[in-house]
């Protein structure tokens, strides 16, 4: 499966990273990154297995669990998976 990012989840991973680097240490970093990847490992072998978004058909989401964030994705024929952005959980979205 290929991922791609969109310019603006390349931009929402910078600010989560460099936010935990500042406000926690390199480490904490780290376990995001590492979380994040273990969570688009699982959305490569499994696509359709995370929840639709119902305002934005295509559109789906997966949580990190261990941190408070979501991923927005999209499936694009049967070998692509676009990243379209990752945002904290406190934060609504239209149609959850």
């Amino acid at each position: 499966m290929i991922v791609e990012y969109s310019k603006r989840a390349i931009a929402d991973l910078s600010l989560i990273s460099d936010h935990y680097r500042s406000v926690a240490d390199a480490r904490v970093a780290e376990r995001f990154e590492e979380r994040f990847r273990t969570v688009i490992e699982r959305v490569c072998r499994r696509p359709e297995s995370s929840r639709p978004v119902v305002q934005r058909p295509g559109v789906r989401i997966a949580f990190l669990i261990s941190f408070p964030y979501k991923v927005f994705y999209r499936v694009i024929g049967t070998d692509r998976i676009k990243i379209l952005h990752v945002r904290h959980t406190a934060r609504r979205t239209l149609g959850e």
